[in-house]
């Protein structure tokens, strides 16, 4: 058996990078899935139903939230996004960590859900950044533009419920250090299940992760239950108070929003 997946929740500010940061990592890192959020905005140029976002009319949305089916949901700018919880628990049964990109409501959901997750706050260096982002991808009108630029302060003030922090300055350096935190957090031991489980004598050889895992994923670990489902984990979210947070930020980025 190999070790536990988790999930990789990404946030940071409109203009960010978010998105193409995750592309790369998607092709760069075996093992690794990303779970296509549902929407009730309209597709924008080039984007594909089932493959950037699942496309709902508001009624279809909310049957779903009726049902139960999404693990997160928020209006953000709106309109209303969310998780599907089904996706993501077949991801994880079959053995690959999952990436979802939501913003800080949906991550807080999720954190208070004690679902095994790792939580990263992607950063552009500056405001005007974001903003020259925002006009290359020509995806929203300037009053949009401005909309999500404002916002990127009351983003930015819920830091403190993320585990890392990346300042996507130079975007190669962004998707490696992304990638490096994954690599890290399958090595925890915690996720390994040596802890209390007589693994020592317990072998199994393979990984659902191909060539790109922790050394120790071979000698492992439970963590299912009867239907081979990853069982829910607390979080072990490492939190600060608001003032590190800042002092934080300001030496990783010297980013100054508020």
């Amino acid at each position: 058996m190999t070790r536990k997946p988790f999930l990789v929740v990404v946030s940071g500010p409109s203009g960010a990078g978010k998105t193409t940061i995750i592309r790369e990592l998607l092709e760069r890192l075996p093992g690794l899935a990303f779970s296509v959020s549902a929407t009730t905005r309209p597709p924008r140029p080039g984007e594909d139903a089932g493959k950037d976002y699942y496309f709902l009319t508001a009624s279809e949305f909310q049957q779903k939230i009726e049902a139960g089916e999404f693990l997160e949901s928020a209006e953000v700018y709106g309109h209303r996004y969310g998780t599907l919880r089904r996706q993501v628990e077949d991801l994880l049964a079959a053995g690959q960590d999952v990436v979802l990109d939501i913003d800080v409501q949906g991550a807080m959901q999720v954190r208070s859900a004690g679902l095994d997750a790792v939580f990263v706050f992607v950063m552009p260096p500056s405001l005007g950044h974001a903003r020259e982002r925002m006009d290359r991808r020509g995806t929203e009108d300037a009053l949009s533009r401005e909309r999500r630029l404002r916002q990127a302060p009351v983003e930015v003030a819920a830091l403190a419920g993320y585990d890392y922090l990346i300042c996507n300055d130079r975007k190669e350096e962004a998707v490696g250090t992304l990638a490096a935190i994954i690599r890290a957090e399958r090595c925890r031991v915690s996720r390994l299940g040596l802890l209390g489980t007589g693994a020592a004598s317990s072998k199994a050889g393979g990984s659902a992760n191909g060539g790109d895992r922790c050394p120790h994923d071979e000698a492992i670990a439970g963590g299912t239950d009867a239907g081979d489902r990853q069982q829910v984990h607390p979080g072990r979210g490492r939190r600060q108070t608001g003032a590190a947070a800042d002092d934080g930020l300001r030496q990783a980025c010297g980013v100054r929003f508020g």
